[in-house]
């Protein structure tokens, strides 16, 4: 009769050729920010964060993306974002498109007690030289719940708070795209779009 392995053994059997994988295909970790770069500075990529349009009721939380995306983007010494759009390599801009903002759970008299908001954006990279798209990410779909308030007021906070946290995670999922994008390397030399649904696989 043959032994059998146990699920911990399978598992990081796994697990060890995965770093095998990883460390031969020159993986680095997008959340050490001391990735290394030539002296000179080569291999940093110039980038001009756009304003992102806001088409929704959201106010503000066009600013509130910006903000996250610079403190995400200056993790690493990959990027230098520029003040002017003509000094960039590349610019990043992007779109919220919509919001629904649906009951989800009802207490007495049939009163909302939870909210949820359903974001869509969209965003792209544009080389500046040249004016071509390097990718385009669309219908990027996000949600999030919230509590109702006493007043309009406090439910107002409840839901700047929860978008808060839903505009920290669309920065982290941009930043660690734009960080392989510019880190990968292939036999071709093309470049690496990592889609949006596998990024959480990475971090």
């Amino acid at each position: 009769m043959q032994p059998t392995s146990s699920p911990k053994t399978t598992l990081l059997i796994a697990l060890l050729y995965c770093i095998f994988l990883l460390s031969g295909c020159g993986y680095t970790n997008p959340y050490n920010t001391n990735n290394k770069l030539a002296k000179d500075g080569e291999g940093q990529v110039d980038l001009y964060l756009d304003m992102w349009e806001n088409k929704t009721n959201l106010l503000g939380f066009q600013a509130t993306i910006q903000h996250d995306l610079i403190i995400w983007l200056k993790k690493s010494n990959r990027f230098h974002l520029t003040q002017n759009r003509d000094e960039s390599d590349y610019i990043l801009s992007g779109i919220i498109q919509s919001v629904n903002q649906p009951a989800l759970t009802y207490g007495a008299f049939e009163r909302a007690t939870t909210l949820r908001a359903e974001v869509n954006f969209s965003y792209k990279l544009i080389d500046r030289e040249t004016g071509k798209v390097v990718f385009t990410q669309e219908r990027i779909a996000k949600e999030t719940t919230y509590s109702m308030g006493s007043d309009a007021v406090r439910t107002n906070s409840n839901l700047k708070k929860a978008l808060g946290v839903m505009s920290e995670d669309l920065a982290d999922n941009i930043y660690i795209q734009l960080f392989y994008l510019f880190t990968l390397d292939t036999s071709q030399g093309n470049r690496i779009i990592i889609p949006t649904d596998d990024i959480e696989g990475l971090e």
